[in-house]
């Protein structure tokens, strides 16, 4: 696995190079240039990085496994602020919507991009269930 995640980091410099290489001025400043192809390098690689990290979910997801997520990189995990948000969510969703999204919510795994997708559908449930409930009777 980490000689594919090699080949990505190679495939996204050459593609920062060709990106940029009609951009570079020899005669101008060559380490801020060089500081800008590394930063779109390691754009890219991320994007390609959760693109490979997606197919390779998805083929053991549809070989009949459960795949499980769980990033160690910094930046890829949910913080703990998302993740009590997202727990104390839980509990003020209606409980047929809960089975849903609780086992996600509370295992050890929630990624950035899952909290950041599901937050505000979370919030608009709560919104509505909390909306029912503040109805007067009459």
């Amino acid at each position: 696995m980490e000689t594919n995640k090699l080949i990505l980091k190679q495939v996204a410099l050459k593609g920062a190079v060709q990106l940029s290489k009609d951009q570079f001025k020899v005669d101008q400043d060559i380490s801020t240039q060089v500081d800008t192809v590394i930063n779109i390098a390691t754009q890219l690689n991320e994007w390609l990085l959760n693109g490979y990290q997606d197919e390779v979910i998805t083929k053991i997801e549809s070989a009949g496994m459960k795949a499980e997520q769980k990033e160690t990189t910094g930046g890829h995990t949910a913080s703990d602020g998302q993740v009590k948000f997202l727990r104390d969510l839980l509990g003020q969703i209606p409980e047929e919507e809960q089975p849903k999204y609780k086992d996600v919510i509370l295992s050890d795994s929630i990624t950035w991009q899952y909290a950041k997708e599901n937050i505000p559908v979370l919030q608009e449930l709560a919104y509505k269930a909390k909306k029912k409930t503040d109805k007067a009777p009459f």
